[in-house]
Parts: structure tokens; sequence; C-alpha cells
């Protein structure tokens, strides 16, 4: 004998845990040398497991033995024990939530009845666990329905009207904030992370109309008391006031001092990464919405907590922050966006006579952004207004250009600039300030990134892409010139622009 098939398969391969297997309609086939065949009668061959089945059986095996030759063959069968019936003893520990919120079933508690007609009583520990529609809620909305196996059940829940905005959806204005995705238990799947004093999360939203709203961030305790190669070990409690500050519209909120955000761990206990996301929610009570456009900020202070090991850290630790929910019950109000996403400065630099004044114009710029919820004429705003405090301008008094040679005298100042334009049609923007009343004398010129305010080595000087050039403009006895020479001279500074401002006669 050389081998033994199932050439025709049971009847039945579908179970149920506690049944037995059937092998009724099964046809086993022997073959031999040559390629003889012989159909084998019921008791010829065994088969195993015989006795009740379980949800982990996932073949039959059938036996055969001749002259004292075994071969054997497997069937494929499919064992259950799914819930048919379910009911729940204990509501989930979120059933209040805001609009667009996601429904979360952990905590809930059922009782349930399997296939096999045994019981027992499951407690959700993740949303995973079941299957429910993970879409956002939406305001009014009354219940949930939640499948285990073939059962469902139905969980009652409150919507409230408001808004729920993810953290990584806000404005962050920091060098070194991040969006992580390593909390398991932040909604939506990431959470902002590695906030330093100076630094702000701002969100945008439109309310149909003036009226009282409540603000709650989901936020967890940054502040380190003890570490193992950054495995927290100890998470301290975190004294909210003094790590952060609110606005409402530019109006500093009030946080009393007894917000804490609870740490977790013990002193010589063992590194344990999910201390970092020791997750609260923080109610701020009643703040004040107006018609239209509104801006919640969170800025971030130094404080007093220097028990981090790493000495560079002391002081500025602060918080990681998930989400914010903004609650008004009789207010419709949705989240809304403006946020560059690239930008590039043009190399179109000159002078230019613009109603009796002079400006020093770059132009040419491009960019590119995500906007939502916004009139076309406050998009225009905003994009100008976050060019405008992204880039600006420096200007230096430098003896250097009128001597050529280094006289320590350098007086540093900034012009903010004046007026930037977009053009949302092509993508495009120019930045421009007024140099018009800048006294009699010569300056070096940057045009600056943002993010080099907060390193002192991180200057980004305007280079444009050519040897030389020179531009000039006479405007009430006054002559306005910049000129430009890769690798500096006495006219401009170290490759920098230079910008002379004389009498025309002198």
């Amino acid at each position: 004998m050389q081998s033994i098939e199932i050439t025709t398969q049971p009847t039945k391969t579908e179970y149920v845990a506690g049944e037995t297997f059937n092998p009724a309609g099964m046809v086993v086939t022997a073959t031999y040398e040559g390629d003889k065949t012989k159909e084998l009668a019921a008791e010829d061959y065994t088969y195993a497991p015989a006795d009740e089945l379980a949800t982990s059986d996932r073949y039959i095996t059938v036996s055969y033995t001749e002259n004292e030759v075994t071969r054997t063959a497997r069937v494929r069968i499919s064992v259950t024990n799914d819930v048919t019936a379910a009911t729940i003893t204990q509501a989930p520990d979120k059933t209040e939530y805001v609009a667009g919120e996601i429904f979360d079933p952990t905590g809930m508690v059922l009782s349930v009845t399997y296939q096999d007609k045994s019981t027992d009583t499951l407690t959700v520990e993740s949303p995973s666990d079941v299957d429910f529609d993970d879409s956002p809620l939406v305001s009014g909305q009354t219940s949930v329905e939640i499948t285990i196996g073939q059962a469902t059940v139905t969980q009652a829940i409150t919507v409230r009207t408001g808004v729920f905005i993810e953290a990584e959806d806000g404005i962050i204005d920091s060098t070194g904030a991040d969006i992580n995705t390593d909390s398991a238990e932040a909604t939506g799947g990431a959470y902002v992370g590695d906030m330093k004093s100076g630094d702000t999360l701002s969100f945008q939203l439109r309310a149909e109309k003036a009226g009282t709203a409540e603000i709650v961030f989901r936020l967890a305790s940054q502040y380190l008391k003890q570490d193992d190669n950054w495995t927290p070990i100890w998470m301290g409690d975190c004294q909210l006031n003094k790590i952060m500050k609110v606005y409402v519209n530019e109006v500093e909120q009030n946080i009393d001092a007894s917000v804490i955000l609870p740490g977790g761990g013990a002193e010589g206990g063992t590194p344990d990464a999910s201390l970092w996301f020791n997750w609260m929610d923080v109610e701020f009570g009643d703040v004040e919405l107006r018609e239209g456009r509104n801006e919640i900020t969170i800025e971030f202070i130094r404080h007093d907590y220097a028990d981090c090991s790493q000495d560079a850290f002391n002081n500025v630790f602060t918080a990681n922050i998930d989400s914010m929910k903004v609650i008004t019950d009789d207010n419709e109000i949705e989240p809304v966006k403006a946020e560059i996403t690239a930008a590039a400065l043009g190399t179109e630099i000159g002078l230019e006579e613009r109603d009796g004044k002079v400006w020093y114009v770059v132009a040419g710029g491009t960019f590119e952004y995500e906007a939502a919820g916004l009139t076309d004429e406050e998009l225009d705003s905003a994009l100008a207004q976050l060019l405008e405090d992204y880039y600006y301008f420096d200007l230096g008094a430098n003896a250097y250009m009128e001597t050529g040679n280094w006289e320590g005298n350098w007086n540093l100042y900034c012009v903010n600039t004046e007026e930037i334009t977009v053009d949302r049609a092509d993508g495009t923007f120019e930045i421009a300030v007024d140099i018009t009343d800048l006294d009699n004398f010569s300056y070096t010129t940057h045009l600056k990134e943002e993010s080099a305010r907060t390193n002192e080595n991180g200057w980004n000087d305007f280079k444009p892409d050519v040897d030389s050039f020179t531009d000039s403009v006479e405007l009430d006895g006054r002559v306005y010139t910049m000129s430009y020479t890769k690798g500096g001279n006495e006219s401009a500074y170290y490759g920098c622009v230079g910008l002379k401002i004389a009498n025309a006669n002198a």
C-alpha cells in the first residue's frame, strides 16, 4: 500500500463545539503499487479525534493499516462556538460623548450564551473585542449597536452638541514637538508629545452664534522623576497651571490650582512605557465663544519640576496632549483650519515705489496649504498671517559696508513684515517691508524663518540664486540702493543683501 486519500469529502464539515465527527458520505481510497486502488469500508479505517470537538480542532486525521503499513489522510473541518445571545449587564466606562468622537465599548460587561448552550460573562477590555460602527458620532445620537459573534446588543449613549478635535489636527508652533503613535490608548491613534516651554498648540473653530461652551483637554503627565533609558519608572503628579496657560480668543482662562495631572508607577519599580499615557480629561468650565471664528490655544511655560534625570530637560517637561473637545449643547460649531504645509521664498528681489513709499520686495514665493471651514476672505487673511509669522526681515546697521573693514558696529534690529500678498489661484506669495523711514545708513539684510528665533546658530540668510545684482529707487531727495555679490564685498556683507540709503546729493 502506497497511500490513502479522501476521494469524497464527508457530508458535514462544519461543527459546533461539543459535537462529534460524522464520517457519513466520506469515501476513503487506498492506492497500491502499480496504481491499483481500493475503496475502503467504514469499518476498515479509524479517525481522530473521535470524541467531542473543540474550537481548536481544524482537521480530522483518518488512518488505515494493512500488512503492518499505516497510511493517513486529513479532512479539514471548522468548529465554532459563537455567541448566539447576549445581554449588557454593565455599561461601558464612557457613555457620554461629543459629536465627532468615536464610541468606546471598553468596560462593558456582557452575559452571553454560546452555540453549545453554555453561558459566560465577558468584559470588553478593548474596542477590538467586539464589532461596532466606528465612524464619528453625530449630535443627538442615542445608541450604538454592538455585535459579538452572532448576537447584537444596543448600548444607550448621549452625544452632546459640540466638536471633537484630535491634538494632531491642531496647529503646532514648536521646534521640537512631534506627532507620536506609540500610545495604544490615544484617540485617533496619535497624540502630540514633547511640547516644551514657549511652544503652543492652537485649535480653530467656527460657532453658529455667541455663547458659552465647556472645554475639555485629554492630557497626560510628562513630568519624569526617574527613568531607565527613557522608559519611565515613576511619573510624578503635575499641577496643570504650573506648566501651561490656556487662551480663548486671546483671553487667558483660569486653571484652578487643584487640577493635577496624575503620574504613576512607584519609586524603585519596573520601567513601564505606558506611564507616559496616564490620560486624564481636564475640564476648564464655561468659556465664552464669539459668533464666527474662534481660537483656543495652549501655551506651555517654564516650571519648577526639576527631577528629570536628563539635565537638559529640567524645567521644561510638560504634557502629552491627545485631544480637545468643546461642548455647547445648543450651538453648532465646526473645526476650521488654515495651515501652511510647504513654503519657498521667491528669488525676485528688489525695491519698488508704491503710493509714495519705498518697499523692499521679495516676490515669486510659492506655498501649499490645507484649509477647512473658512470663507475666502478669512482664508486669505489667515494664510497671509501664517506666512508673516513664519518669515521676518532682519536689518543690521553695518559699518563694514561703509568702510570695507569690520569695526564692530553691529546694531541689530528686526523689522516685522508689513505686507504679505497671497494668490491662492496659483499658489504664490509676495513679502514686502516699508523701508521709507529708515535712517541714512548702510544695512545688511536677511530674510529669516521663524524657527531660527529659537536657535542662535540657526539664521537662514536669503541669498538669491544669482552671482550679483543691483537695484535703485529715488524718492523725495533720497536714494535707496540694493546690491548683492555672491561671496560678499563692501556692498554685500558676507553674501547677504546690502541696502544703502542716502541723500540724493551725497
